[in-house]
């Protein structure tokens, strides 16, 4: 049963860095409710581990239905991939022996966190996650199942070892109106010993116990048809850069079609007469074809090349297409995102030839002849003298990793191998990049320039260095960032501004709980305004929502009583 809070279980944390300096995301499979198909819009994740030998099925918000079938692999634990969206509520349910009614288990699970808090709701903000090894009964007479509905009546409870958990207030489950964390779909209503969803004659005999809509029930009515499940890959050979990368190139592709209206044999499931390719979201014009691996059942492409609209088209998406090979028309499609290294900007400064002292080491700049050594060597030298010791004090966390530094420095180490920024600093888009002690790449990135006193490149253009024109809004009269002036500093000029446009755009620089930033020169929002909203953590109202004068008046209003 679920307690008082609903536990959305984060099962890692996503966020976007510098437009330059890395990210992540996922793909996006075509997802249908009732008889239509629709796609969504929204990044996506995979969700991995193994299990007997079973259908996963993922119930998500917004009528979104994913599922996938493990992979027969001569073991008693079968691996399997899950695609779905990020940032909103799914329930995973998992059945075994799913062809054959007579043995079929179905299996509803649910996830605690270290603290104890439980809950069937999770949603996935990383890329990709593990759940290992999960122990599913195979028989139902191995399980709880008391009206031999074939649904096992407790959930299958799964421990996450990482503290990523949201409680967020308790909220009615329209696809669970009982609240007992067996969704509607697998209740048997009319208590004929089949569920819902498997069940033809739903309604015809008795008074359903539960009142649920139809939609609920049938929305899988097409979830046979053909779908494609494609995801960016990261191949090493692929990255061609010089001196260092400043993120790996998820710059390849992997994607399975299927088609389960064939039948479940090898086959049906990778069905022929279809071609798939990679067509640019922005720009039709720019396609990649895919090659088809008859060992692995993928489609491929590798060390694709990334098309970029415009200044704004920083993680590129790309629509992943089935074309019948009979009439041309596209059957399915999904949607990923892929990028390249990202470093183009940097030269700007960096380049020995730039003028910009500060971009370079003391002992002045590399003057290589190749332009992409030259401008990276300079970074690399400038990190060795800022961080002297930097190598040598992580050793041992490199070494572990396999990764073999120089302890003299990057700039050193680069002579025999290409660094990666992210070894040492991570970033939410790589699984496995960083280590603990070291900032985040962002992190770092913006504490070193977001106060330059470079007269050229301070302020505004300082920004727009890194982050195209394009990216960022010229709110402040066609600048982005406000006047720095006492009027400003009135309550009459941001003040006014905050209380007409709301602070969104204050979050850029001062943070998401406006307690400032490194590119705010700590500048906080919080130390004036904290009093009026009236909670040490901003907990009674976050700075993306409502107004300050509906905070401070209802405030006000609170103090008059």
């Amino acid at each position: 049963m679920k307690t008082a809070y609903t536990t959305h279980l984060l099962l890692a944390c996503s966020a976007m860095i510098l437009s330059a300096c890395g990210g992540g995301s996922s793909t996006t499979p075509t997802e249908e409710t009732a008889t239509t198909p629709t796609v969504i819009e929204a990044e996506t994740a995979t969700i991995t581990g193994s299990v007997p030998g079973t259908l996963i099925e993922a119930y998500c918000d917004g009528d979104i239905y994913k599922f996938t079938r493990s992979i027969q692999n001569g073991t008693s634990q079968h691996p399997f991939e899950l695609t779905v969206p990020k940032e909103i509520s799914c329930r995973l349910v998992m059945t075994t022996n799913e062809d054959d009614p007579e043995n079929r288990v179905i299996t509803h699970l649910t996830f605690k966190d270290t603290q104890g808090n439980e809950s069937n709701l999770l949603r996935v903000l990383q890329d990709e996650v593990d759940l290992g090894y999960i122990n599913l009964p195979m028989s139902p007479a191995n399980t709880d199942d008391t009206n031999n509905d074939h649904v096992k009546d407790t959930p299958l409870s799964i421990t996450l070892t990482q503290p990523t958990i949201e409680l967020i207030t308790d909220e009615t489950d329209e696809l669970d109106r009982d609240d007992d964390d067996i969704l509607d779909i697998y209740e048997d209503d009319d208590n004929d010993g089949i569920v819902n969803k498997y069940d033809t004659n739903l309604n015809q005999t008795t008074t359903p116990t539960t009142t649920v809509t139809t939609s609920n029930y049938y929305a899988l009515e097409d979830w046979r048809k053909p779908r494609i499940y494609a995801k960016g890959a990261v191949i090493a050979s692929c990255n061609q850069d010089k001196v260092f990368s400043l993120r790996p190139h998820k710059d390849s592709i992997e994607a399975r079609l299927v088609d389960f209206t064939l039948g479940t044999t090898a086959d049906a499931i990778h069905p022929s007469g279809y071609t798939l390719r990679a067509t640019q979201a922005r720009d039709s014009n720019s396609v990649i074809p895919l090659t088809f691996d008859s060992a692995t059942k993928k489609w491929t492409a590798s060390c694709a090349p990334i098309v970029y609209k415009d200044k704004t088209d920083i993680y590129p998406a790309y629509w992943i297409e089935a074309v019948s090979d009979a009439n041309g028309s596209v059957v399915t499609k999904d949607k990923i995102t892929l990028y390249d290294g990202g470093t183009d900007n940097c030269m700007a400064c960096h380049a020995s030839n730039s003028q910009y002292p500060l971009a370079y080491a003391s002992s002045g700049p590399a003057n290589l002849a190749d332009p992409e050594e030259d401008f990276k060597t300079n970074i690399l030298r400038k990190h060795d003298e800022k961080h002297p010791d930097a190598v040598s004090k992580l050793q041992t966390q490199l070494q572990a990793k396999g990764l073999s530094y120089n302890t003299v420095g990057l700039a050193e180490t680069a002579k025999t191998m290409r660094v990666s920024c992210t070894d040492c600093h991570g970033i939410n888009g790589v699984q496995g990049s960083g280590l603990s002690n070291v900032p985040a790449l962002t992190n770092a990135i913006h504490r070193v320039h977001a106060n330059l006193s470079e007269p050229n490149i301070m302020g505004a253009n300082n920004c727009l260095t890194c982050h195209p024109g394009e990216t960022i809004a010229k709110t402040f009269n066609g600048k982005i960032v406000h006047p720095f002036t006492a009027a400003w500093r009135s309550e009459d000029g941001h003040g006014e501004w905050a209380e007409n446009r709301g602070v969104e755009s204050c979050t850029l620089c001062h943070g998401r709980n406006l307690r400032g930033t490194q590119i705010s020169n700590n500048v906080s929002c919080y130390k004036c305004h904290g009093k009026e909203w009236n909670d040490p953590v901003i907990g009674t109202w976050t700075p993306t929502s409502g107004t300050l004068s509906s905070v401070i008046s209802d405030n006000d209003d609170e103090d008059d009583d």
